[in-house]
């Protein structure tokens, strides 16, 4: 009987396996390494992903509307009055231009107008109280410039509205503070209670054409110039610029001005640093969680706020704590010992709950890795790969700031084998150099394990997906046991390996694809990061 229990169980394993171990590929492959690119050995250009990418600056924003949930019973002639009173209101600090409703969703459309926000408007109505709430959306990617709110009472008077002072306000429906349908006769009019101001409008309209630069040097206090007027001395941090291309110029005493261009897109935060060759003694520490917020304490010392970041740190060995405060509690989250090396960035990130890991939010989150020009990693949305021509011989991609170890669950969602033009690897290290990559050529994924001084090794196993989804792709998981020091991968709900796994020494993940096989386009579908204890305790203290 129990050989035919577990006869049955296995049966039931295989049935629910997401992949079918295929024969080893016989083949060795080379061992990933972090390779940065030395900066300004290229000039920065758009991807082509991204309209809003762009090299000349623009100084007026091009805004249109779209209305958000209508009841088809709604007074269409009330809404376009409304509709006018945004329009007029904001004319004054952008261009208004007008799109089919139908064709606000159509990309090409668009860019074809130059659009910079997307003004949604919804209606709601309660008797005489009615009201439209306008989100500034960004046409592009998913993120929001703010918020404004017009309300307004029906009044329903026709002695007042037949009178000679209010059939003035009909030939100019926005004086003073009301509004009146444009017709001949009409049986109410609506008083404004509550628009937005002047000022409040401009600085969200023109915050859809800037986006912000962090700038960082070994030399605290390094003169900074942008297009050739200075504006500050290093660390710089999120100074507004208008998108479009820019030129930096770095200087201190006794050294000649360092010049680089710069693409600022819109809504973006991109960071610079300027490395001095006689700076011996002092780095860069940037520290980061996701979501952000958390206090950061360094050798017991309050800094600040995730994101934080602060150059001109002497090098050496510092403990770092992640906590958060409620409520005058401090509740600590994580904690980890960082080196500053001289003349280089040292990053520690905590992904509590990094939901959209591949998205353009997570733009920090990773480092383009691969030592050439040629090679671009950028954020138009989703992590996209592109070269301008072939490359040496190598691994191409971004890898992960470094993140503290910790029981971790991840996932990265990958295309269809259709999807994939070139091959792709998934890789996770340790900073000692212990690792697994999986490299996926299409239908087949090859798993790989390093050990902490080898530089190529033998493929370990080989699989191939039983059947793909449209809708779900296919999806590697890693998960990491603290109590027992373990780390566990998957594919799909098929466990492919448990190994020993080193939570003494911080993690970084990669997505890459290498120079003889190059994946151009979006690599990934997403990626997602979890710390489920901490998860569980933010959801606890928000209670």
């Amino acid at each position: 009987m129990r050989f035919i229990l577990i006869a049955v169980f296995a049966f039931v394993f295989q049935a629910c396996a997401s992949v079918s171990q295929i024969e080893t590929l016989n083949s060795s492959i080379s061992k990933p390494v972090f390779r940065s690119t030395e900066p300004g050995l290229s000039e920065p250009n758009p991807s082509g992903r991204d309209y809003r990418e762009r090299l000349l600056i623009k100084q007026i924003p091009h805004f249109a509307i779209v209305w958000r949930e209508l009841s088809p019973d709604v007074n269409r002639e009330e809404i376009n009055l409304l509709e006018e009173r945004v329009i007029s209101s904001h004319s004054s600090f952008g261009k208004y231009i007008s799109i089919d409703p139908s064709k606000i969703g159509d990309g090409e459309v668009l860019k074809a107008k130059d659009i910079d926000v997307i003004l949604e408007l919804q209606f709601s109505s309660n008797k005489d109280e009615i009201s439209v709430n306008v989100q500034y959306k960004d046409p592009v990617l998913s993120q929001n410039f703010g918020s404004t709110f017009y309300s307004y009472h029906q009044i329903h008077d026709e002695n007042k509205i037949s009178s000679k002072d209010q059939r003035k306000t009909l030939e100019i429906f926005q004086a003073k503070n009301k509004l009146v349908p444009l017709l001949p006769a009409v049986s109410s009019y609506l008083s404004e209670v509550s628009a937005p101001a002047n000022d409040e409008i401009q600085k969200i309209l023109e915050s859809s054409l800037r986006g912000k630069v962090s700038v960082f040097s070994s030399s605290p206090g390094t003169s900074i110039m942008l297009d050739g007027k200075e504006i500050g001395k290093a660390p710089l941090i999120d100074y507004s610029m208008l998108n479009g291309k820019h030129q930096l110029s770095f200087s201190k005493p006794g050294k000649d001005p360092i010049f680089r261009s710069i693409l600022v897109r819109a809504g973006k935060t991109s960071r610079v640093f300027q490395e001095w060759s006689d700076d011996i003694s002092q780095g860069t520490v940037l520290l980061s969680s996701f979501p952000t917020g958390l206090d950061i304490l360094v050798s017991g010392q309050k800094k600040g706020k995730t994101q934080y970041a602060e150059s001109g740190v002497p090098y050496g060995s510092y403990s770092v704590q992640f906590v958060r405060t409620k409520e005058n509690n401090n509740y600590e989250y994580a904690s980890s010992e960082i080196s500053i090396r001289p003349k280089s960035i040292a990053s520690l990130a905590l992904p509590i709950a990094l939901e959209e890991g591949a998205g353009w939010e997570a733009e920090e989150f990773w480092e383009t890795s691969g030592g050439s020009p040629h090679f671009v990693a950028s954020f138009p949305g989703q992590l996209l790969f592109q070269k301008k021509q072939d490359l040496p011989k190598g691994w191409y991609g971004v890898f992960s700031e470094d993140i503290i170890p910790d029981r971790v669950e991840s996932s990265i969602k990958l295309g269809l084998a259709g999807e994939l033009g070139g091959k792709l690897g998934i890789y996770l290290t340790d900073k000692e150099g212990h690792s697994i990559l999986v490299v996926v050529d299409k239908t087949d994924f090859h798993l790989v394990n390093f050990a902490k001084d080898e530089k190529e090794s033998l493929v370990k196993s080989s699989y191939r997906w039983k059947s793909e989804d449209v809708e779900k792709g296919r999806v590697f998981r890693w998960e990491t046991d603290p109590e027992k020091q373990l780390l566990r991968v998957y594919l799909g709900n098929s466990l492919i390996q448990e190994k020993p796994w080193n939570f003494k020494s911080l993690w970084r993940i990669a997505i890459l694809t290498p120079s003889d096989s190059f994946l151009s386009g979006n690599p990934v579908r997403g990626v997602k990061i979890h710390y489920p204890d901490m998860v569980k305790f933010e959801e606890k203290i928000k209670k």
